[in-house]
């Protein structure tokens, strides 16, 4: 019997420790970004904790820019511009990115950008969106990024070919913002949100936190 109440607790603990969990944060953006960047921003946040503890925090547009949708296969946020601002991210502790990359912890601008369509990227993921990070200090200016501008800036957080990337998929969930545990093991936790966009309405977003793309 006590062999098995241990059992019980041990199961218990371990599913608090790797409980995610989301919730409204009233702070203003990390002054760590450029003030152009910041007022471009929402004046409240969204944090994302795991076992009880802070993991990360985000900062949506308070009108993101949007145009005429992209119509490729594989693109399902493609009124999002390319290179285009999303928000900013701050790391409590250093995570692995989608393509498995470290990321340590701190500041980060978040820009959409689209994977090519080539054989280096088949099979990464369901979509082809992204948001690639930033360093802030490396992102001044809330305009759109040439791509190759903003694949430069940011692989220079791992001085290596591929940018720092959080992968984006379909919203699944019914409470925005939430977040969605899926045992499939591109996407363990993916944290939904709905952004106002340019032409009033809300976007829903559905960002990877957690999970590695199947190479």
């Amino acid at each position: 019997m006590i062999r098995g109440t241990l059992a019980l607790v041990s199961i218990l603990l371990l599913a608090a420790r790797d409980e995610v969990a989301v919730e409204r944060l009233k702070e203003a953006p990390p002054v760590e970004l450029a003030e152009p960047l910041r007022k471009e921003l929402a004046g409240e946040g969204i944090r994302v904790s795991k076992g009880g503890k802070p993991r990360m925090d985000f900062w949506f547009r308070t009108s993101t820019p949007i145009g005429a949708p992209r119509k490729e296969a594989g693109v399902q946020y493609g009124v999002l511009k390319s290179g285009g601002l999303i928000g900013a991210m701050r790391l409590h502790a250093g995570i692995s990115d989608f393509r498995a990359q470290k990321l340590a912890a701190g500041v980060y601008t978040l820009r959409y950008d689209v994977q090519p369509d080539d054989g280096d990227h088949l099979g990464l993921t369901e979509t082809r969106d992204y948001l690639l990070l930033v360093a802030a200090a490396d992102d001044v200016k809330p305009d759109a990024l040439a791509e190759e501008d903003l694949h430069q800036a940011s692989a220079k957080l791992n001085n290596r070919k591929h940018p720092g990337v959080l992968a984006l998929t379909s919203p699944k969930g019914a409470t925005f913002p939430g977040v969605v545990v899926d045992a499939a093991k591109t996407r363990k936790a993916v944290l939904e949100v709905e952004v106002p966009v340019s032409t009033g309405a809300l976007l829903r977003l559905a960002i990877v936190i957690e999970g590695k793309g199947v190479e």
